[in-house]
């Protein structure tokens, strides 16, 4: 199956394969009400042939879909976003630190989904739904993905899901941190004292970080770490790196940090399969000068 973007989604069948509408789709991680909908409103069609239903499909024939575009509910805020990478399919973006990802109920009009909704409005992409494909804390800064065609979303997600997005970090930690490699695979749950904060407990969910030491300041006894993530928990970096005796710069949830500057934690680098290019992708957010201080 090759995979093209225009206003519709378009997926050519290759030589040699034998499958149904129904079956590609599901392919997509379309759910079953996502592809009913899509059949009832005549917005499927094989080789110029609209589709009520499942249809069997042969090497050579072409799907065509009209994508249902959800209407776009956010206010724009006119504030700058340093986008990495753009394309039909991802925005990718230097998220900087201090600035909540979406609306937390109360912040509603200045976070990076305002800015970016700005910024497509403004690139003539009004339609561009805003759709971020995972999180960051408020004082981290680096890589965010966001996913501009709402009918790849599940797909995306479940790459996410399964590690096919590989995302790794940068953190200054108070300590001399090991020369060699650590894995910490402690389980992570919610503090039920405390919820803001996680902790490692028995009932958590499994959560694994592998941990590598890049630099090490014995002046100002900081040590700068790479961290990759083969599990998405909330807080997993801070909370491992806090229970192993590392705690991040600046961390006042998890560590000793007084607020008085960023928490040290970026997002520097993501990989992954790019479903429209079929190519191994990746991209690079270099340490920020505030954090590179802090190592110096």
């Amino acid at each position: 199956m090759h995979l093209a973007l225009d206003e519709h989604l378009r997926l050519c069948i290759r030589a040699e394969t034998e499958t149904s509408s129904d079956a590609l789709l599901a392919q997509l991680c379309l759910s079953r009400k996502t592809r009913y909908l899509h059949y009832a409103g005549w917005r499927i069609s094989c080789n110029g042939r609209l589709l009520a239903q499942d249809h069997p499909l042969h090497a050579g024939d072409t799907l065509i879909i009209d994508p249902i575009m959800p209407e776009e509910t956010i206010t724009p805020w006119d504030h700058p976003v340093d986008v990495l990478h753009e394309d039909e399919l991802f925005a990718i973006i230097n998220k900087e630190s201090g600035l909540l990802v979406h609306s937390d109920g109360n912040n509603t009009e200045h976070t990076v989904c305002n800015a970016l909704r700005h910024h497509f409005i403004q690139s003539a992409q009004p339609h561009v739904p805003v759709r971020p494909l995972h999180r960051l804390d408020v004082g981290t800064s680096g890589i965010l993905l966001f996913c501009k065609y709402p009918l790849l979303q599940p797909l995306l997600d479940q790459m996410m899901e399964t590690h096919q997005i590989r995302r790794s970090y940068l953190a200054v930690v108070n300590g001399h941190f090991p020369a060699q490699r650590q894995e910490y695979r402690d389980p992570i749950g919610r503090d039920r004292h405390d919820a803001r904060r996680m902790i490692v407990c028995r009932s958590g969910k499994p959560a694994l970080t592998r941990v590598t030491l890049l630099r090490y300041n014995k002046k100002k006894d900081r040590s700068l770490v790479r961290c990759v993530l083969e599990t998405g928990r909330t807080h997993q970096i801070r909370v491992h790196l806090s229970t192993h005796g590392f705690p991040l710069i600046h961390d006042t949830l998890y560590g000793h940090g007084d607020g008085s500057g960023r928490l040290a934690l970026h997002s520097a680098h993501v990989e992954l399969w790019h479903p429209l290019r079929q190519m191994m992708w990746q991209t690079d957010c270099p340490l920020p000068l505030e954090l590179a201080k802090m190592i110096r």
